[in-house]
């Protein structure tokens, strides 16, 4: 499980690399997992590349991660993952940041439905992953 200190680093990295991108593809490969493929402008370091994204809310080893692609999908998605293709399929990353100085990281969501954040929460067997609208 990362410490504040770690994930600090994460968002900072994942910020750089993913800021302005578009979300290209959703897959939740497990209850704990969701793999965000991005592709488009920011930073120089991302600019027409494509990323790969894991968020982990697992009880012992909640993470942020870049991965290699995206893992194979099951055939029939997770009612998780048809939310938020449904919502923020097609996205635009406005942002990345800790909230409230905790284990919490946000990521800014730009969707033709309005303004969203995927919010991962990492509180140890508590932690998890949450889709919030803008109120």
């Amino acid at each position: 499980m990362l410490s504040l200190c770690e994930l600090e680093r994460a968002a900072g990295e994942l910020e750089r690399r993913i800021e302005g991108h578009r979300i290209q593809g959703i897959v939740q490969p497990d209850a704990h997992s969701v793999v965000l493929e991005t592709w488009g402008g920011g930073g120089p370091d991302s600019k027409g590349r494509r990323q790969h994204v894991l968020l982990s809310c697992h009880p012992e080893s909640a993470r942020v991660c870049a991965v290699e692609g995206l893992p194979r999908a099951p055939a029939t998605p997770p009612r998780f993952a048809q939310l938020l293709r449904a919502r923020i399929g097609r996205a635009r990353i406005g942002g990345v940041e800790l909230v409230g100085g905790d284990r919490q990281l946000r990521l800014g969501l730009e969707a033709r439905e309005g303004r969203f954040a995927l919010l991962l929460a990492i509180f140890g067997r508590r932690s998890n992953v949450y889709l919030l609208d803008a109120e």
